[in-house]
């Protein structure tokens, strides 16, 4: 979660530059969802307080 985080702060300043950033792993599934659910999950925390993690799955996938 460490890492998640800082390469969340790390994306968040390239994003402010330059716009989107992709994330993708080998699959673009297994890593990637895991890199960007964990992401979601602790933007959410600290918006809210609490995290949702159906939501945020459910969000993924409709995504």
């Amino acid at each position: 979660v460490h890492s998640v985080e800082r390469d969340r702060v790390e994306l968040s300043n390239i994003n402010k530059k330059s716009g989107p950033v992709v994330v993708h792993c080998s699959a673009g599934i297994g890593r990637t969802g895991c890199f960007i659910a964990l992401s979601n999950g602790i933007r959410q925390l600290r918006k809210e307080r609490a995290v949702d993690v159906l939501r945020i799955l459910c969000n993924l996938r409709r995504d």
